[in-house]
């Protein structure tokens, strides 16, 4: 029985391989090795099923695929893991470069240190082919000509393929398969999107005329010739998968709507930069194995479209659990992000190593294998001569320099460097108090605020001096999200709540400023892990508020009796050790991602509504 590691085994065709593997008699330990994306489906994402086990780990992780052959003592391996989208590989042809050729390169390179893979199933594309411009059949040993930056970097990655059976011997076998379609695909490919936009009475895009062909095989099929090859194939052969249903992209727009009905009209758009004409194989090779094709076309479609019908509100792809390790999961907001990633299930495990001991911290990263790290660890506080002090003040005494770089420049900077070479997305919750108003920026609101490209401009505290270098250095670091947050409210007393402080305060110095309200951030941070966004965010609500305002909406929800009394910036500077930031951050780059984000009046108001109501 083989001990079977699949990569990709949370996409469309590989997670319908791993069901099919986990009922098979054949197969006693399923490891699927997927590091999780927005098309990702759920069903296997870290299930808790007997002989199976989800490894959120990215393929160019070299480092963590030897440890899991090793760990699972895997015997054979198929190799699903791609990027696969067309379209977006004509925008960015180096994120399927990096994807495909360099994560098969790295799979490659583990599986020749490990040295006991006995078969290698690489699945490649028919695409690599090129069009069908003679007329003829694509056979196993037909001249590739690969014509988009996807089949290129899947002709990339199967030629490496076969270099290391060439080279170094490794048993290889090749699937060369056409396009799939069936349950548990995402829907921005033509089928999934077709039927979608029926189901929804939406207008049917097509890129161009639609004249292009292309043969369709349903999913179950697909998996069955995979199966077959993996265990009967002939180690150094390539088999085509396909079948003979090829179609007008245009004539199955017309078939789908005579099938679900509905208001839908046809939408010709612009076509793909290049469009091949068709992918017709030969799979004579694989039928001699004995494979034949059970689900027929017409079938096939009904079964899909009443999938997709059962599916619609598609949870299948955003319900998924993830694994976090958590640094700093013990302060204020930390706790917060714990506990709406345990409420929401997700795997999570709360370091309880200190950042600055970095061989503690590497291992335990390669230990635990996540999926994302998130940094919510920093120095803003402390003890001095047995007194807290629980503001960024504790940083100016002296002698704290040391623990300032330490803890807010040199843990992030190496946590990030570490995950990237992990290739685990890395988020880190900075802040944006690394700005003061000035002749450009100024407090009115006809002034245009700090964006996310703007270089620090205040170092008027150790804090945030030391901070705007730590976010230098991590803006646009490629697998990197950095979150700028600013004065952090939320809805119970806590003496790290901006709301907390201004109102133990008998007097304030009243500043407009852009604010972070919590409960509607948390949310938000933890999407963008999912969703692996990488850069910098400004994460503060729309729109800038004062500190007087900001109580009189406390005076009218919560405290009627509240008084307080405000006083100059010269007066404040002289119970400070520092000056402190005072700016306006925009918000257009998270608006046009989040545009539901409520504005900073609007956010506050309802905070002050349910002020304390749970404690």
């Amino acid at each position: 029985m083989s001990r079977l590691l699949i990569t990709g085994g949370c996409g469309f065709i590989g997670s319908n391989f791993v069901q099919l593997c986990l009922e098979s008699e054949d197969v006693a330990f399923v490891a699927n090795v997927d590091k999780i994306v927005d098309i990702s489906n759920s069903r296997y994402c870290h299930a808790d099923i007997a002989n199976y086990k989800h490894y959120a780990v990215d393929l160019n992780n070299q480092a963590a695929l030897l440890k899991i052959l090793q760990d699972e003592k895997i015997t054979d391996v198929a190799h699903f893991a791609a990027m696969s989208h067309v379209d977006d590989s004509f925008k960015d042809p180096g994120a399927y470069v990096d994807s495909n050729v360099k994560g098969t390169l790295s799979l490659l390179s583990a599986m020749q240190q490990y040295g006991k893979v006995t078969r290698f199933l690489h699945v490649s594309t028919d695409e690599i082919y090129g069009d069908n411009r003679e007329g003829r059949d694509h056979m196993p040993d037909s001249p590739t000509h690969p014509q988009n930056p996807y089949s290129a970097s899947k002709a990339g990655g199967e030629a490496l393929a076969r270099a290391f059976s060439e080279s170094f011997g490794l048993p290889l076998l090749i699937v060369r398969a056409n396009n799939n379609y069936g349950q548990y695909q995402y829907p921005d490919k033509v089928m999934g999107r077709f039927i979608c936009q029926l189901l929804e009475n939406e207008p049917i895009t097509i890129h161009g005329s639609g004249a292009v062909k292309r043969s369709f095989i349903h999913v179950s099929d697909c998996c069955r010739a995979i199966y077959t090859v993996l265990k009967k194939g002939e180690i150094g052969q390539i088999y085509n998968i396909g079948s003979a249903d090829e179609i007008k992209i245009i004539d199955l727009a017309h078939k789908l709507k005579e099938m679900i009905g509905g208001t839908s009209e046809i939408k010709h758009v612009k076509d793909r930069v290049k469009n091949d004409l068709g992918y017709r194989v030969d799979a004579s090779k694989l039928l001699d194995l004995g494979w034949t094709k059970q689900v027929s076309f017409e079938d096939g479609l009904q079964q899909t479209i009443d999938w997709f019908r059962e599916n619609k509100d598609l949870k299948c792809w955003t319900n998924k659990r993830l694994k976090f390790l958590v640094y700093g999961g013990k302060g204020w907001i930390g706790e917060m992000v714990v506990n709406y990633l345990k409420k929401h299930g997700h795997i999570l495990i709360v370091s309880e190593k200190r950042l600055e001991n970095s061989a503690e911290i590497e291992q335990e990263i390669s230990d635990v294998m996540p999926s994302h790290v998130i940094s919510l660890a920093g120095r803003t506080s402390g003890y001095v001569d047995g007194k807290y002090i629980a503001t960024i003040d504790y940083l100016e005494k002296p002698g704290k320099w040391r623990e300032n770089v330490r803890d807010n420049l040199f843990a992030p900077v190496h946590l990030a460097l570490l995950c990237q070479k992990l290739y685990i997305h890395f988020t880190y919750l900075g802040t944006g108090c690394i700005y003061l108003y000035d002749e450009v920026h100024a407090p009115e609101k006809s002034s245009p605020g700090f964006t996310e490209t703007d270089p620090p401009n205040f170092d008027g505290s150790a804090y945030s001096y030391v901070k705007g270098f730590t976010d230098t250095l991590l803006n646009d670091q490629k697998g990197v999200l950095n979150c700028r947050i600013r004065m952090p409210i939320d809805n119970k007393d806590h003496p790290r709540n901006f709301v907390t402080k201004i109102t133990s305060y008998k007097k304030i110095c009243s500043i407009p400023n852009s604010m972070t309200v919590l409960p509607e951030f948390i949310p938000i941070i933890v999407d963008m892990c999912a969703r692996r966004i990488d850069g910098t965010f400004n994460l503060t609500n729309p729109g800038r508020i004062s500190h007087n305002e900001i109580l009189e909406m406390y005076k009218c929800h919560v405290n009627p009796q509240f008084e307080w009394e405000n006083f100059t910036d010269e007066e404040m500077m002289k119970i400070l050790l520092a000056p402190r930031s005072n700016n306006f951050l925009e918000t257009e780059k998270l608006q046009k991602m989040y545009p539901e984000v409520r504005t900073v009046h609007q956010s506050v108001v309802e905070v002050m509504k349910n002020y304390n109501k749970s404690q």
